[in-house]
């Protein structure tokens, strides 16, 4: 494994964590690919989380910064935690969303983000985090800095456990029945061949902000979320029943964040890419 120049905490090749908040369990893991940490580049993944003055809400968010692009790490570290910020201090003002106006807010929210991705914003973001941005060794320049996002506001409601999700790229939002370890998609990748002739892999924000995807949806007392990078849905597309096996034992017997680390401890031939996963249940679903 090769270090990148320059690295703190907020730029760890691997990070995890977990805790509670109002009737959610929270638990969520990152790790660099393989190819990142051969080549000594930062990890491109991030994960953010952030609970309301409504205890009964939180918001989830998972970005994956476009290793060509300029301050790809940045960009995603940015997205995640700006989009959970604008979203929760919406709701803290505003109140829950609801099906009616989640598209619109979404929308709202995803724009706001977008603007804060412009590289002088970024550089200095990335000053913040102690990333050391590279050289321009370009003749074309560097491409503009860019991530995939995807993010979930998660509201015990009388309904039940309310989903509001959104993204823009291929990353994932999931869904665990635990009882049945079984899987099915809420967000899933864009079909083949939708995303645009610049970028032969994914839509990404700031310049595909029009191709938000967003969506409601009510789940089961023993349903867990996931949203999870592209790198770890190719995972799950391959091994969807180890993985649920995993998920499903973490939600019964809550581990250590440590522990919770070997979800994306793993290697896949052909899959080198930045690995996260970010889970949350409803604390009535641990009974089931």
């Amino acid at each position: 494994m090769k270090l990148p120049l320059r690295i703190g905490s907020a730029s760890a090749s691997v990070t995890a964590d977990r805790g509670n908040w109002g009737p959610f369990t929270f638990y969520a893991a990152s790790q660099a690919g393989a190819d990142h940490e051969v080549r000594g580049r930062y990890r491109e993944d991030a994960y953010s989380f952030s609970g309301c003055a409504d205890s009964s809400v939180i918001v989830v968010a998972v970005a994956d910064g476009v290793s060509s692009s300029w301050a790809a790490h940045a960009a995603a570290s940015t997205g995640a935690s700006q989009i959970v910020r604008d979203l929760s201090r919406h709701i803290s003002r505003y109140g829950p969303p609801e099906p009616a106006n989640w598209d619109k807010r979404a929308q709202q929210a995803v724009k706001r983000v977008a603007r804060l991705l412009e590289p002088s914003r970024l550089k200095r973001q990335a000053a913040a985090a102690a990333y050391e941005l590279p050289a321009d060794t370009s003749p074309q320049g560097p491409r503009p800095p860019a991530t995939t996002l995807v993010f979930a506001v998660c509201h015990r409601s009388p309904r039940g456990f309310d989903v509001y999700f959104g993204g823009v790229g291929d990353a994932r939002v999931e869904v665990l029945n635990v009882t049945r370890q079984s899987w099915r998609h809420l967000y899933p990748p864009p079909a083949e061949g939708s995303s645009p002739a610049y970028d032969n892999r994914t839509n990404a924000m700031p310049r595909d902000v029009d191709t938000l995807r967003t969506g409601y949806a009510t789940l089961a007392d023993d349903e867990v979320i996931a949203l999870a990078s592209d790198g770890f849905g190719k995972g799950l597309d391959v091994q969807p029943q180890i993985l649920g096996k995993e998920i499903a034992s973490v939600v019964f017997q809550p581990p250590k964040p440590s522990d919770f680390l070997r979800m994306v401890d793993w290697k896949m031939r052909g899959n080198n890419d930045d690995r996260t996963v970010a889970v949350v249940w409803s604390r009535p679903s641990r009974g089931v």
